[in-house]
């Protein structure tokens, strides 16, 4: 009876002694390799959707409510990064302010966002066009590392615009069509 209980005396001043002492160097973490460019670290883009307008009627009058506005609400996506606003509840005007940041990659030349204006409806959501392009319904932009550049994407448009101007599009739709104002902005570069 007196040997298991030493043996379980060892065994627990082995455990304690385990926990109070830093891992053997075989079994701590490698350290992760640093990035050479020690600039690159610290980069991050920033895509800002300041506010949408509605330019059409998105859903029927309804008389003396403010029923028939639409409700808006974002679907941003950038390199693996999704966001989602609230819904804003019977506006014309919306201001969201709502941010994406992304960090760039030491391979990547540029950075496609992918901006879904919707109108939330009982059923199924309504598509706001906010695309210069006539074949979309969303906004697909390319940011430009080098040159600072945003313009469409997939096509030889004209520039939009550059970092940290303030650009607004509009979509083209004889319905549901509507603007949107966006900033991007580079730090740490």
């Amino acid at each position: 009876m007196k040997r298991p209980l030493a043996h379980l005396a060892w065994a627990s001043v082995a455990c304690l002694s385990m926990l109070a002492n830093p891992l053997s160097a075989s079994a701590q973490r490698a350290p992760e390799p640093e990035d050479r460019n020690p600039s690159r670290r610290s980069e991050q883009v920033t895509l800002t959707v300041i506010k949408a307008k509605a330019l059409t009627k998105f859903d029927r009058k309804i008389r003396f409510t403010k029923r028939h506005r639409p409700d808006f609400y974002l679907i941003t996506r950038a390199s693996g990064h999704r966001g989602r606003t609230r819904r804003k509840n019977n506006q014309d005007n919306p201001t969201f302010n709502h941010k994406v940041v992304v960090k760039p990659t030491k391979s990547s030349s540029g950075l496609v966002f992918n901006i879904q204006l919707l109108d939330s409806d009982i059923g199924k959501d309504d598509q706001a066009d906010i695309s210069p392009d006539r074949r979309k319904r969303d906004l697909s932009v390319v940011y430009t590392f080098r040159t600072g550049k945003i313009s469409l994407f997939g096509q030889r448009q004209p520039v939009l615009g550059r970092v940290g101007e303030v650009i607004t599009v509009k979509g083209d739709a004889k319905k549901n069509r509507a603007s949107l104002t966006f900033k991007i902005n580079h730090t740490g570069r």
